[in-house]
């Protein structure tokens, strides 16, 4: 019997360990497949419902850090907070005690920046803030019912706001740093509207206003006493010009005369009585020139003659008596 090379040895072990490998797949293959079967067949099905529900979802970081939450909570309803890297809040969308929505921005330190609400029964309103949390702007419904918006300065206190007076009416006003309104424009109860700036000492400094009548224009002192005004006169609907004491009687009026037309300008004593009138005459429309006694009677006049060709000049007493008279005669047509 002849011998067998090894090549040939080691080429039939591999050939004998691949059937071997084959017939053990082969032998195992079936109870798998029994296995598989069984185990489809006898598995528990798990029904996902339509609504997942939860009081709460979170999401974490890799490390495990909260990133975001959507909860519900009984007293103000559902809720989405996010937060930063380091897990600070920065966001919050929700419901408050006060039954509205909330929608509050942080900075990456935690401190609010702004707020957007519900206003109670002001409808909506947003409020920015600033340092110390301390608010800068606030734009939203007022107790009337109408749109508000204020301003604030660093430290808290308000320096304007645009909004309604108390007759419904627009109002716009800036408030200095001490807190008195040092301006004011809006418009009244009588639709006047009109613009008002105040000292330092929250007394009215000036006036602009513009009614019926026409605009008006005011100087006031330091103790609220209005001592000049420029205006249209109600009773005659002409332009005047005034200055006054600070008792508030006229001392000096400048104007327009009404009936016959023409300027004039009248100076007053105490009490507002007239003591100068240099302006149109009443009877003609010509220039005149008085000078009246504390009692109010007129002691001098220089006015047009009657003839119209020259002046007249005329003295008086105390009593109102004619003293003097030149020229004595009418001026003839010469």
């Amino acid at each position: 019997m002849g011998g067998m090379d090894s090549p040939d040895l080691a080429l039939r072990v591999r050939h004998l360990q691949r059937l071997l490998w084959l017939a053990l797949v082969l032998a195992l293959l079936p109870w798998c497949a029994i296995g598989a079967g069984a185990w489809y067949l006898t598995r528990g099905r798990i029904e996902l419902p339509g609504t997942l529900s939860a009081r709460a979802f979170e999401v974490r970081s890799e490390t495990g850090a909260l990133q975001a939450e959507l909860a519900c909570a009984p007293q103000f309803g559902g809720s989405l907070r996010m937060r930063n890297t380091n897990a600070r809040e920065v966001v919050y969308l929700g419901g408050e005690a006060a039954g509205g929505g909330n929608l509050t921005l942080h900075a990456k330190d935690g401190k609010i920046l702004v707020v957007a609400r519900d206003n109670a029964d002001h409808r909506g309103a947003v409020t920015a803030y600033g340092q110390d949390q301390k608010p800068l702007a606030f734009m939203g419904g007022g107790v009337r019912g109408d749109g508000v918006l204020q301003t604030w300065n660093a430290s808290g206190t308000p320096i304007g706001q645009l909004c309604t007076n108390q007759y419904g009416e627009p109002l716009l006003q800036l408030t200095a740093k001490d807190g008195h309104s040092a301006f004011e424009a809006g418009t009244r109860e009588d639709g006047v509207t009109d613009i008002v700036l105040y000292g330092a000492n929250a007394k009215a400094g000036a006036l602009f206003a513009a009614g019926e009548q026409g605009g008006r224009f005011g100087l006031f002192d330091t103790n609220g006493v209005e001592r000049v005004q420029a205006c249209c006169c109600a009773e005659s609907d002409t332009p005047r010009f005034e200055i006054r004491n600070a008792s508030g009687e006229t001392m000096a009026r400048v104007g327009q005369q009404y009936d016959p037309p023409g300027g004039y300008f009248r100076a007053y004593s105490a009490g507002e009585h007239v003591a100068f009138y240099g302006g149109i005459d009443d009877q003609d429309g010509s220039g005149r020139i008085s000078l009246y006694h504390p009692s109010g009677l007129r002691i001098f006049a220089a006015c047009m003659a009657e003839d119209k060709l020259g002046c007249v000049l005329n003295t008086f007493a105390s009593d109102g008596a004619l003293t003097f008279i030149a020229p004595e005669q009418p001026l003839s047509g010469k």
